[in-house]
């Protein structure tokens, strides 16, 4: 059975937070674990270059304050669920504050929403949970607004590329599946250099691609049969 015991629920009180964390509560009563609530707020101290005015500490306070009374009110509905729940207030980068804690608390997963950007606006800004999800010691479950029913896992897709990190993601979803009488779908895509070739005049003979085709096929059958034995 699929236990996770300690639950991190990085929020920012938006709408996607918010289904991050029914989603969390529901994981977290199904195996009786606590959540860890963060919220980590990030203001620029000293002076505003390059006026050199300073930040009230009044403003930072204010904002510190705001923070802690949204944080006791999240908190509030995990109790009313008869969920444990621990709060965590940080003055930090968010990314930085959710890979520093989930390695502290020795969380078993993260949960936390997802906004989705596009384009221009994702390429410049990025996202928190993609960097978390790039980054974090433990699995990571992101979800938005509009998923924030029961989880079922009745269909798991792992893209798999054969590596040791492939491995941990493949138990997992096994693992998953298995306690909730859900199948696994395994993809493997492959690359080759085209582009680079193709710029000198150079075509890859259709033997390496017949090659690589079937090498990969014949890896992925070795990784369903696994699954099948599970």
């Amino acid at each position: 059975m699929t236990h996770f015991r300690s639950i991190l629920v990085p929020t920012d009180f938006s709408e996607h937070a918010e289904a991050a964390l029914g989603r969390a509560l529901a994981l977290a009563s199904a195996s009786k674990g606590v959540v860890h609530l963060l919220h980590a707020y990030e203001i620029p101290l000293g002076t505003i270059p390059p006026y050199g005015v300073a930040i009230p500490e009044s403003v930072l306070a204010g904002v510190r304050d705001a923070a802690a009374r949204r944080l006791e009110k999240a908190g509030a509905r995990a109790e009313a669920a008869g969920v444990r729940c621990e709060r965590h207030l940080m003055q930090s980068s968010p990314s930085i504050a959710i890979g520093e804690s989930a390695r502290t608390l020795g969380a078993d997963l993260i949960v936390m929403g997802t906004r989705g950007n596009t384009g221009l606006k994702h390429v410049l800004l990025g996202s928190v949970a993609e960097r978390t999800v790039r980054t974090a010691p433990c699995p990571v479950l992101t979800l938005k607004s509009d998923s924030a029913g029961e989880a079922t896992w009745r269909r798991i897709l792992v893209p798999v590329d054969f590596s040791k990190h492939c491995d941990a993601a493949l138990d997992l979803a096994i693992e998953i599946a298995r306690d909730n009488q859900g199948e696994v779908q395994l993809l493997h895509a492959y690359e080759l250099p085209v582009s680079v070739t193709m710029a000198y005049g150079v075509a890859i003979p259709q033997t390496v691609w017949e090659g690589v085709q079937e090498a990969g096929a014949q890896r992925l059958s070795e990784v369903a049969d696994k699954v099948e034995k599970a």
